[in-house]
C-alpha cells in the first residue's frame, strides 16, 4: 500500500467543466488530526481556524451549492471514515469516478491521482 492509499488520500482533478465532482468532505478536526499525525513540517504551522473557514468555503460551494454555479453533479463521499471504511465505499463507486467504458477504459474527463 503506498503513502497516499495509507493516508486516505485522494486527489481528484476535473479536466472539463462537464465533468461530475467529486467532494471527499472531511471536518476540519479530522483534517487537523490526519495533518497532526502525518507531521509533516509543510502542515505544521496550518490552525484549524484556517480548516475550519476553507470547508464552509468548500461546503457552501459543492454541498451546499450556494457559492458558484456547477454545471455538472457532485458525488460526495464521505471523508471523516478510516480508511479500511474508505476503501470498500470508494470501490463501490469507483465507476461512477472514473466513468468507465464498456470497454473497461476510462473517460479522459476525470482523472484520479492518488500521489501523496
Amino acid at each position: 500500500m503506498d503513502g497516499a492509499q495509507r493516508d486516505g488520500t485522494f486527489f481528484f482533478c476535473v479536466l472539463r467543466s462537464g465533468s461530475a465532482r467529486v467532494y471527499l468532505r472531511t471536518t476540519p478536526e479530522v483534517v487537523f488530526q490526519r495533518m497532526q499525525a502525518r507531521a509533516r513540517k509543510e502542515e505544521d504551522s496550518v490552525p484549524l481556524e484556517y480548516l475550519k473557514q476553507i470547508h464552509e468555503i468548500h461546503d457552501d460551494w459543492l454541498y451546499r451549492r450556494t457559492l458558484f454555479y456547477l454545471p455538472a453533479p457532485v458525488m460526495i463521499i464521505d471523508g471523516d471514515k478510516s480508511l479500511e471504511e474508505m476503501v470498500p465505499q470508494f470501490e463501490k463507486c469507483k465507476d461512477r469516478i472514473l466513468n468507465e467504458q464498456a470497454d473497461g477504459t476510462t473517460s479522459p474527463r476525470i482523472v484520479l491521482n492518488t500521489k501523496a
